[in-house]
This record gives C-alpha cells, sequence and structure tokens, in this order.
C-alpha cells in the first residue's frame, strides 16, 4: 500500500518561509508518523529566483508565477508566509476559490471584517483555513491547559500579558500597508494567550494607543470575558450578605471611600488609604475589579499610567458611606 502524500506550496521564502522548509524535511520521519501521511513541498513562490535557489538544493520546486500553483489539481495545502495586505490576501481568497486549505502566517487579516469574509468562503467551500501561531502549538500550552483544567490553582479570573521589542529598524512592522504596528506584530501573541486560558467569549474590549508613522508604536488593551466576573446566580440570596460578599473587608470599604472623590493612582490611593501594604491593595483591586466594583483605566503613555476610579453603580453607596461617616462619630462621642 502506498503512502498517502499530500502536497503544499509555500509563498515567500524569507526567514519564515525558510525556516518552514527546513523544518518540514529536517522532521519529515516525526510528521509523517504523527499525521498517518507525508507533507511534501511542490512549489515555492518567491519573487528572486536566483536568490532563493542559493538557499535549496532542488530548485525545480521554485517559481515566480502564482497561477502555477492557484492552477495545480495536486497541491492541496497553500501556506502563505508573505504578510502584511497584499499580494496575500488575493492570494488566499484565490487559493480558497480554487478548493486549496489555507494555512496563515499572522498577522491572518488587518481587520476583522476580511477575517469573517475568509472564514465565509472557506465554509462554503468545506475548507480549512487557520493562522500559524506557533504558540498555540507548543507543548506548554499543552501543559497549560492541563493545569487551569484541574482546578489546582483555582479559577482563572485575570491574566496579565506582555510582550515588546524594539522596532525603529524594523521596515515591515513601521509600514501600515505591510500591516505593521504594534497590534498586529506582537500583539497578537498574548491575545490569543489570553483566549487559550480564558475562552473566546469577549464581554467586551478596552484599548489605547500611541501612534506614530502611521502605525501603533504601543498597545495597551483590557479585555473582559464572560463568565469571567460574579454572576448574579452565584450571589447570596440576601441582599444584605450579597453587598458583605462583594465589599465586606476593612480595606475594600476604605478603597470604596478614597474613590469615591474622583479617580486615582496605585500610589496616591496607597497613600490616602493609610497602613496599607502594596500586596493587600493590588489583590483587592484585582478582585474588586473582577467583579466590577473598580475600574482600572490604562492610559497609552511611557511608561503606562494607570488609574483606578469606582463604577457608576458602586458610586450609588455614597449615602450608605455617609451614615457609616455619621454613625462611627456618634459611636466616638458615646463610648468618651
Amino acid at each position: 500500500m502506498s503512502e498517502k502524500v499530500i502536497k503544499a506550496a509555500l509563498l515567500g521564502f524569507g526567514t519564515v518561509g525558510t525556516g518552514v522548509y527546513k523544518v518540514l524535511k529536517n522532521q519529515e520521519e516525526e510528521m509523517t508518523a504523527k499525521i498517518g501521511c507525508k507533507v511534501e513541498i511542490k512549489k515555492i513562490l518567491v519573487r528572486n529566483i536566483e536568490k532563493a535557489a542559493a538557499k535549496l538544493e532542488d530548485t525545480s520546486m521554485l517559481t515566480s508565477q502564482w497561477d502555477e500553483i492557484v492552477n495545480d489539481p495536486e497541491i492541496e495545502i497553500v501556506i502563505e508566509l508573505i504578510g502584511g495586505m497584499e499580494p496575500a490576501r488575493t492570494y488566499i481568497l484565490e487559493a480558497l476559490e480554487a478548493g486549496k486549505n489555507v494555512l496563515c502566517e499572522k498577522s491572518f487579516t488587518v481587520n476583522a471584517d476580511q477575517a469573517r469574509a475568509l472564514f465565509k468562503l472557506a465554509e462554503e467551500k468545506n475548507l480549512l483555513i487557520t493562522e500559524a501561531i506557533w504558540t498555540r502549538y507548543m507543548p506548554s500550552r499543552k501543559m497549560i491547559q492541563d493545569i487551569v483544567e484541574s482546578g489546582v490553582i483555582g479559577e482563572v479570573t485575570s491574566l496579565t500579558a506582555n510582550l515588546s521589542y524594539a522596532v525603529t529598524e524594523k521596515e515591515r512592522i513601521r509600514k501600515p500597508e505591510l500591516a505593521g504596528g504594534a497590534l498586529l506584530d506582537v500583539g497578537v501573541y498574548p491575545i490569543n494567550f489570553a483566549s487559550m486560558v480564558l475562552g473566546e467569549n469577549l464581554k467586551d474590549v478596552q484599548s489605547s494607543a500611541i501612534f506614530e508613522g502611521g502605525v501603533d508604536i504601543l498597545e495597551t488593551i483590557i479585555m473582559n470575558f464572560e463568565g469571567n466576573k460574579m454572576e448574579n446566580n452565584e450571589l447570596p440570596a440576601c441582599p444584605v450578605e450579597t453587598t458583605l460578599t462583594l465589599i465586606g473587608n476593612k480595606w475594600k470599604v476604605l478603597i470604596i471611600r478614597d474613590l469615591m472623590p474622583g479617580s486615582k493612582r496605585f500610589g496616591k490611593l496607597q497613600r490616602s488609604i493609610g497602613k496599607i501594604s502594596q500586596k493587600v491593595l493590588t489583590s483587592n483591586l484585582k478582585e474588586m475589579e473582577t467583579k466590577g466594583i473598580v475600574h482600572r483605566k490604562v492610559y497609552a503613555e511611557v511608561p503606562p499610567r494607570v488609574e483606578y476610579s469606582l463604577t457608576d453603580l458602586v458610586k450609588s453607596l455614597k449615602p450608605i458611606l455617609d451614615s457609616m461617616w455619621n454613625w462611627g462619630e456618634n459611636y466616638k462621642r458615646t463610648i468618651q
């Protein structure tokens, strides 16, 4: 019985394309054993055949003509490694129209409407289209998933992720026409990681950015996911107990007291409260943010500026705090 062979084409043979080719060649036996068939690169689309030929022993697979790939019935998978807007997007659309599965280098598209259009076409054609974001397929991803699902660390309700590097000398990242910028180049990694841990049902997204030369050079994003805040059916039946559950410790009440006049930065809030450690204040603020009591706003500045404020619902506690103030004054007068 002959071995099944899946023939694929690479679009692009730069740093990423060369790396993909080497992985497919060097790990051929291991991949064949895992997926039950062989993946063979039949064609590689390049701009400069002479330059690309220096990287290959078999130069017959090199072509500068897209038609040789899209019209080849033997090629089942197109691996797009060009990036940017065009001609990558046109190649992807034409590959799907020709009945070929597509694996895309990030960024997948430059906006949500483009992504929806590609998914819709792939579904109509009964084809696979996906983004080749490598962090999703690393062994550590499975380890993290197992830990989260085991419950050993409790329920995950918040996640902080950062990724950055200097882009001054990277022309590709500085050009809008090449889908450059912080979000599309590096921001996709922490966003993807967050979705792996917290799910994909987004409730709302807040973001701010610093732009320079038409691209975002700094992006700050806050994503709230469904199911990661305390829902009404999880709250006690008694309204008094509900209130105590949400704000029932000394520090939470004092945080609400000192944010009632307006927003404050972390350091100023810590000083206004008094004898509270940084660790305790951080822990309480995170919990209050998760429960919709405190709003955390990150300004797109270097270094980033963060301010905390009360949500509108919690501001309605002011009459209660005033009553607590008056009661406390009366109590002190009574016992003196």
